[in-house]
């Protein structure tokens, strides 16, 4: 096993591991940052490049398509904006996001000793919900 020394080492190398080093490397250049990719399946591998486990921001800067040396901030957002408003929302979004904001931990537990986490069914519109409760 081969030892690397770095002044921050960032696990998860996709987008917000990406997006983390770039903006700690705007702020303090002379950072030494590696990326750390603990994925057994990377689905960035054109023309059969191998699997990489580590990428500094040097490579990254150096070979990404996305966010190389040549590639400005605005023609990224430009590139990233295109593509997300062809994708749909992620199924498990609201689940998700519940448990990233609070780092990782799962909601508290409720009177009862339960834990749930709550989806609302109309947050990002749809129909009229009180038409559809029993409640109201």
């Amino acid at each position: 096993m081969s030892s690397h020394q770095c002044d921050i080492a960032i696990v998860g190398a996709g987008a917000a591991g990406i997006a983390v080093a770039a903006s700690l490397k705007k702020r303090q250049a002379q950072l030494s940052i590696t990326l750390i990719d603990p994925s057994e399946k990377h689905y960035y591998q054109p023309g059969g490049r191998d699997l990489a486990f580590m990428a500094t921001v040097g490579d990254h800067k150096e070979g990404n398509i996305h966010v190389g040396q040549s590639v400005t901030e605005a023609e990224f957002v430009a590139m990233r904006e295109s593509r997300d408003a062809t994708l749909a929302m992620p199924t498990l979004i609201l689940p998700s996001l519940q448990v990233n904001m609070r780092a990782g931990h799962l909601p508290p537990l409720d009177g009862s000793g339960r834990l749930f986490l709550k989806v609302p069914i109309n947050a990002f519109g749809g129909p009229d919900v009180q038409a559809l409760s029993a409640d109201l």
